[in-house]
């Protein structure tokens, strides 16, 4: 391992763009295992430490660190993430549980980086949040419901801008090419350390992806079709799949997760009322339960396009992104709910039509059900006789 100090050409001084660096820069390689920003006195980075493996050369790291910085974070605009709704419960009056006091009490288990299993208590809790959620996007509106494939076709991916937008996140699913040398090759090395390249070099073509979250699918659904008049709603519940690099943490980024999301389509007007009416479900819900938390605006982690600051300024500029953050720590909190406003993005991208010659617009309302449970189980941790009235046991909870 080889620690490398990379100087920045231009001091870093506003927060939000060091943040930004922040949650980036293991993304820029694979061969980077640690960073230290240094900061001033003044709190701006001038100096970033990076321990790697291998030496890339300094000259050409600096380089491509400092072009990067350039292009990518220091161009933000710096726009804060304010917050507009805060839930009636004090995060000081909390006594928040760790992940290794939860895992202790049999709650969790990591089987690997970025995956976390549930345990029994965990699943329960899980499943009524899940049906806590169902029940109010039942309540509203109108929603169908779908279970959809565990993969989605890459063309889907290609035809959102997935790879344009966050290629650092992207899994794929592939096979073994179908010919009987092949097989009998990878049979006789499957104990050798060769199995992993071998995989790779004979790797039938990729034709699908594990999705990054579900309204992929919805909008693959409705793809050179027209939709009713008025709003359509489409909720589902599915595993979802991302890479998080060393980023990954406890329960809080898996590369491994459940997402309950909820799509709707139809007239900007109702779409945009209808995400309103949704988060307001979800507020009220975070209180019903006396959690801690608030919603704030954000934006979505572009990265490598060139154009990353400008986008997501404007998701924060024009509101189109907010999350719902539950505290976990005395310093720390973890978004485990997003609301997002896609405009026409989608609906043109996959020739979604309305009646007539009004756009037709998309937003989605998403929940990881996994980071609610662990935000749940932090703040109240693993007694279930402490847990809210509303999370007791309700008919149809075994398997």
């Amino acid at each position: 391992m080889i620690t490398r100090q990379l100087p920045l050409r231009v001091p870093l001084t506003d927060q939000s763009q060091i943040h930004e660096l922040g949650r980036q820069v293991f993304f820029l390689s694979e061969r980077i295992h640690d960073f230290t920003l240094h900061r001033n006195a003044d709190g701006s980075v001038t100096e970033i430490s990076l321990e790697i493996d291998g030496d890339p050369g300094t000259a050409d790291l600096e380089k491509t660190f400092n072009d990067f910085v350039d292009r990518e974070i220091r161009n933000r605009w710096g726009l804060p993430g304010i917050e507009f709704w805060k839930s009636s419960r004090d995060p000081g009056d909390i006594a928040l549980h760790d992940f290794d006091a939860l895992t202790s009490a049999g709650l969790f288990k990591e089987i690997a980086p970025g995956q976390v299993l549930l345990a029994e208590g965990a699943v329960r809790l899980y499943r009524q949040l899940d049906r806590a959620l169902l029940r109010r996007v039942g309540s509203r509106f109108t929603a169908q419901e779908h279970q959809y494939p565990a993969t989605l076709p890459l063309a889907v991916l290609q035809r959102s801008g997935y790879f344009g937008s966050f290629p650092q996140h992207v899994y794929f699913a592939s096979r073994i090419q179908g010919e009987l040398p092949v097989y009998e090759h990878l049979a006789r090395s499957s104990g050798t350390p060769e199995l992993g390249r071998l995989l790779l070099e004979n790797a039938a073509p990729v034709d699908r992806v594990l999705p990054p979250t579900m309204c992929y699918h919805t909008f693959a659904q409705f793809a050179g079709s027209q939709v009713p008049a008025g709003l359509t709603c489409v909720t589902s519940r599915g595993a979802a799949f991302r890479h998080e690099s060393r980023y990954h943490r406890t329960a809080e980024r898996l590369s491994d997760f459940t997402i309950r999301e909820t799509v709707f389509l139809g007239p900007p007007e109702q779409v945009e009322a209808a995400v309103a009416e949704l988060r307001g479900q979800v507020q009220d819900l975070v209180d019903e339960l006396g959690l801690a938390g608030w919603c704030e605006r954000a934006n979505d982690p572009f990265f490598a396009s060139g154009a990353d600051a400008g986008r997501a300024d404007t998701q924060r500029m024009l509101d189109l992104k907010q999350e719902l953050r539950l505290p976990i720590s005395a310093t720390e909190s973890l978004a485990v709910a997003s609301f997002n406003i896609h405009r026409t993005h989608f609906t043109e991208s996959f020739d979604i039509r309305g009646d007539g010659a009004a756009d037709v617009h998309s937003a989605c309302v998403g929940v990881g059900l996994e980071r609610l449970v662990y935000a749940v189980l932090t703040q109240f941790g693993p007694d279930e006789s402490r847990w809210p009235a509303l999370l007791g046991a309700v008919e149809g909870d075994a398997v």
